[in-house]
């Protein structure tokens, strides 16, 4: 499908701009550590088998045991590492994988102020924060505004009746009382995705949501319905940053950054190509 190839393009300018821009960190995590492994591997595929001959095939020595049986341990000792090997790597580096997950903590924990302490009207200063949405799948995630604590069970109840068999994760940040994180979901890795995105946040009466098998267009208009929702920020399936104004109080929500900037204005053959797109996915006669 053309919505399919467009996010699966999209992924690869992400991974290409990501390997051509490292930190520090990500460089030694992806690249450096990358290559070590590789040579760690060979390593040990070819070391461990000589180091049997030797042992047990001794020079000028009887054999502790026969060459028959040393070779089959060392086959099947290749094949084992050979096969954890194989199926450890995409675990490790592959899109959403371990080093995607410990590159994108590290960048949320280090965000920074990129703006100038200014005085507020009680007096204390407040900074304004970039945190990264943590989604190594790039799935959909939505983020608003609500104002009470019933938000979690009524989020759940609008999300599942809107969409049969929906996945989904939302978390809602309590702003009065012992301050947590609530959350809610029919998937239990979204749920949990869901919590760390919004204790990461960490803005006061604010949700996301995290869904897999739906889309924001069928979401939308049901959690605006629900009556403690004040807001939304974004519903995208994009990189998305969330901008934090934090005073000694608390956190706020000040805006988002979705995606990229616009490269220029579409012509008439964009025109076209975006009215036909959206006829192909059944929106438009």
């Amino acid at each position: 499908m053309p919505g399919r190839s467009r996010e699966a393009t999209a992924r690869r300018r992400e991974a290409a701009r990501r390997h051509a821009e490292p930190t520090w960190y990500a460089w030694i995590l992806r690249e450096f550590l990358r290559y070590t492994y590789v040579v760690v591997v060979l390593t040990v595929l070819l070391m461990v088998p000589l180091q049997m001959v030797e042992s047990w095939l001794p020079r000028g020595s009887p054999p502790v045991l026969s060459p028959v049986t040393v070779g089959g341990f060392a086959l099947g000792f290749v094949a084992v590492v050979a096969f954890l090997a194989v199926r450890g790597y995409p675990a490790l580096w592959g899109e959403g994988g371990a080093v995607d997950r410990a590159i994108a903590r590290r960048e949320a924990a280090a965000a920074k102020p990129f703006s100038p302490p200014r005085p507020s009207p009680a007096g204390s200063s407040v900074d304004v924060r970039e945190v990264e949405v943590e989604n190594p799948e790039h799935l959909n995630v939505i983020v608003g505004q609500t104002h009470f604590i019933k938000t979690a069970e009524d989020l759940y109840e609008a999300l599942a009746n809107a969409v049969p068999g929906i996945q989904f994760g939302l978390a809602f940040c309590e702003a009065s009382g012992p301050c947590l994180v609530r959350a809610e979901g029919t998937d239990a890795a979204l749920k949990d995705l869901a919590a760390r995105n919004a204790l990461r946040i960490g803005a006061g009466h604010t949700f996301v949501v995290f869904v897999r098998n739906a889309y924001p267009i069928n979401l939308l208009r049901a959690i605006r319905e629900v009556p403690e929702v004040v807001g939304l920020f974004a519903a995208t399936s994009n990189p998305l940053t969330v901008l934090v104004a934090e005073n000694a109080r608390g956190r706020g929500i000040v805006g988002v950054v979705d995606g990229e900037r616009p490269k220029g204005a579409e012509s008439e053959a964009d025109v076209r190509e975006r009215r036909a797109l959206v006829r192909k996915f059944g929106y438009k006669l």
